[in-house]
């Protein structure tokens, strides 16, 4: 980015599959002082996005993982996505990377 922060985006598709509308918090592991953003949403938990489903429904989203430049490595950053029920508090995972350079 122009002030030397590095982004990377991410498409997300979450899926409800319960018969009841949910919500769900994004957060991310694996890269300290993140920040993790989602283009258009403005509903937040604790500086997390979160996103509201309707009952067995799809929906695809946008998520920017940001850094300050002094994160920059040659190799990828592994992340996790983790995706929290509001409610339930379950949990989903997936492992993705960060690419600073």
């Amino acid at each position: 980015l122009s002030d030397g922060r590095i982004r990377n985006d991410y498409d997300v598709r979450l899926q409800n599959r319960k018969p009841d509308a949910r919500s769900f918090v994004v957060s991310i592991e694996g890269l300290p002082g993140a920040v993790v953003q989602a283009i258009g949403q403005l509903d937040e938990a604790n500086g997390k996005p979160v996103f509201a489903i309707g009952p067995d429904q799809t929906r695809e989203v946008r998520v920017s993982v940001t850094v300050p430049a002094s994160m920059a490595k040659d190799e990828p950053h592994t992340i996790t996505f983790r995706l929290n029920d509001a409610t339930t508090k379950e949990t989903a995972t997936v492992v993705e990377h960060f690419i600073s350079k």
